[in-house]
């Protein structure tokens, strides 16, 4: 038992005050014999003996009241988890060990982690849980493991952080699954997380299925939720937003957007390391608030060759988040179709696929609605259509294209007939009522294809004049709106590798503006060079069974050669085949929203669920206060200790 005001232990020899008055009250009296003494004493002996006891008890209360009392003071914590349980020792225990990315963050730099941490937490707490079956679920393995002993979970490599993100609610599944077949008697979930909210996936439909699983087996689990301290001070995260080449007065570039975000970035200069093909140069950034966004323009000469590279960070408060990877292809055919039902609009899209000087690897090629389900589309970057329909067969087809790495730029029609079978759809035509038509707003942080520029220059969206709009009918991000209402102009939507952008309106004169080339060149050239790393043979991805599954093995780390790392669970530069894959943690590690303990207990509704705070990594994460139980007895206590002094039922009679 540990006490958080252990001083007030000092005031221990109280509990003797009773004894002590008893005593005391005692040597007030004194002995004198009188006649009638011998006949009162046999009279009162029966009597006597029960008064006795009567006195024994009371001072017994008043010692035990009193020593009360000073625990309650001193705030003892006791027990650790199973301390709080009130049900009996578990049969079984399944710890859940959270080991994304965010947990190998720490308090201070070059401090234990909160991995390192919890992990010690939970090999203390198991000291005081004798004889139960041990079995961990990580997201890493993502299954239910036995443990010999529980002092594995202080070893390597679950003290080792990795570059994934979890997924609470899929290792619920796999406990409650667990739970099941096997039968495990009275259990007990010890969850050890830092409660981000992108792991906990507070809006998945699974919670309630979970809820009621767990419900509804013979013996509802126990649940103990360590909440670790999610605070890093000083930690900053860096990301790569793009990679992509192009060609300017004869030479190539390398297009890299660098996004640099934490909560106190402002005011600080920051140095990043980047390396490309093993070549390092140092940028200085000094963000102006919690997030930063640039793009460098590399040079890359004459080259048409491919490279990959990195940036990074210098030390801080979480190393998993300070390096970001990157890949580009070899120059390679950048073939545009395009299929649109507006002449007008089929020109000014022509002029945007089109390079600006004569490149052989690039070209634009308008289609008829019939040569759809001929064209050779594995040999395409960009697919362009406008106001056309598609059957099933050439839905599927876009669809299998798109997931491959394929990018598709899509626009409405004159009718309802312009939906891209199960892909994007859009709704009636709208038309503007005030001369000026629809104001676009400027978005505050414009990304992908409509990113700013290398310079930093945003596109100019806000000066887009749009008459006509339909509503988009698909589900993705929104990467530009109008004012009014935000409706969208732009959104995009992934499919694996690939990504399919949709417009609200036409790039011709009877429509908006847009066909004029500010904002449409730079969308379409942009959409063309992610379109084209299908045939560079490069591909982004992120840590997880996710990227690793699309391609064919074996995986080779370029970055860090015969080491066997993962890209399931590490970051790097990895080769797959014919492919070169920069593999990074997940975007959503990056996010610094966390839940409060009340928040993280909420999911589990009625189930019996208890959060302990990890205090910061002082050691006391694992116990609980029980100084309420303390009072409680002590008012048992006085209330015995009253009921004792009360005069007996006879006395009451005589008295009256």
């Amino acid at each position: 038992m540990i006490f958080l005001q252990p001083f007030i232990l000092w005031g221990l020899p109280l509990v003797l005050l009773p004894i002590v008055i008893h005593l005391l009250n005692r040597l007030r009296y004194r002995s004198v014999d009188w006649g009638a003494m011998a006949f009162l004493r046999r009279a009162t002996r029966q009597s006597t003996r029960h008064s006795r006891l009567r006195q024994w008890l009371l001072l017994g209360l008043r010692v035990l009241a009193i020593l009360c009392l000073i625990l309650a003071l001193s705030r003892p914590l006791a027990g650790g988890w199973i301390g709080a349980s009130v049900g009996g020792a578990p049969e079984t225990v399944i710890v859940l060990l959270d080991r994304s990315a965010s947990m190998a963050g720490s308090a201070t730099a070059g401090g234990p982690s909160r991995l390192e941490r919890a992990s010690r937490l939970l090999v203390r707490a198991a000291g005081q849980t004798p004889g139960a079956r041990w079995v961990l679920i990580d997201n890493v393995s993502s299954q239910a493991q036995a443990l010999s002993s529980p002092a594995q979970l202080s070893e390597a490599p679950l003290t080792q952080g990795s570059d994934t993100a979890a997924d609470l609610p899929g290792m619920l599944e796999i406990a409650a699954q667990y739970m099941q077949e096997n039968r495990t008697g009275l259990t007990e979930l010890w969850i050890a997380s830092d409660l981000q909210l992108s792991n906990w996936r507070g809006s998945d439909e699974r919670w309630s299925m979970l809820r009621a699983r767990f419900g509804n087996l013979p013996q509802p689990p126990r649940i103990r939720l360590l909440a670790l301290d999610s605070a890093s001070p000083g930690n900053a995260a860096i990301r790569i937003t793009d990679a992509t080449t192009s060609w300017q007065d004869g030479y190539r570039y390398l297009n890299l957007g660098i996004r640099l975000q934490g909560e106190d970035l402002a005011g600080r200069q920051i140095p990043v390391r980047l390396s490309l093909n093993g070549s390092d140069t140092t940028l200085l950034l000094e963000p102006s608030g919690k997030q930063l966004t640039v793009q460098e323009m590399l040079p890359l000469g004459e080259s048409r060759d491919g490279g990959w590279g990195f940036v990074s960070l210098p030390a801080d408060t979480n190393e998993r988040d300070n390096r970001a990877w990157f890949a580009y292809g070899a120059e390679s055919v950048r073939e545009t179709l395009i299929l649109a039902t507006d002449e007008q609009a089929a020109a000014h899209l022509q002029l945007a696929a089109t390079p600006l000087k004569e490149d052989p690897l690039r070209r634009a090629r308008g289609l008829q609605s019939s040569d759809l389900s001929s064209a050779d589309l594995e040999g395409a970057s960009l697919l362009i259509v406008q106001g056309v329909s598609l059957n099933a067969v050439e839905g599927e087809m876009i669809r299998q294209w798109l997931e491959s790495g394929g990018a598709m730029l899509a626009f409405p029609g004159e009718s309802d007939t312009g939906a891209v079978l199960n892909l994007v759809s859009w709704g009636d035509i709208e038309e503007a009522t005030a001369a000026e038509g629809y104001a676009v707003r400027q978005p505050a942080r414009a990304v992908g294809p409509l990113r700013p520029a290398a310079s930093g220059e945003p596109l100019p969206l806000d000066e887009l004049e749009v008459w006509r709009r339909c509503r988009i009918g698909m589900e993705g991000e929104v990467l530009a709106a109008f004012a009014d209402e935000e409706v969208p102009l732009f959104m995009r939507r992934s499919y694996e590798l690939g990504q399919i952008v949709a417009g609200a309106t036409v790039p011709s004169e009877a429509w908006s503006t847009l066909g004029r080339g500010p904002v449409l060149v730079p969308l379409v050239q942009r959409l063309l060079a992610e379109g084209s790393k299908r045939q560079a043979k490069v591909a982004q991805g992120a840590t997880g069974p996710g990227t690793a599954d699309l391609y064919a093995g074996p995986w080779q780390a370029l970055d860090r050669p015969g080491d066997g790392s993962d890209p399931r669970t590490h970051a790097g530069i990895y080769r797959a085949g014919e492919m070169t894959v920069a593999v990074n943690r997940p975007a959503a590690e990056d996010s610094w929203y966390t839940l409060d303990g009340a928040e993280a207990r909420a999911y589990f509704g009625t189930l019996s669920a208890r959060v302990f705070d990890d205090g910061g990594g002082g050691g006391q994460g694992l116990q609980s206060e029980v100084w309420r139980g303390f009072l409680m007895v002590m008012l048992l206590l006085l209330v015995g200790e009253s009921m004792l002094t009360l005069p007996g039922t006879a006395q009451r009679r005589s008295g009256a």
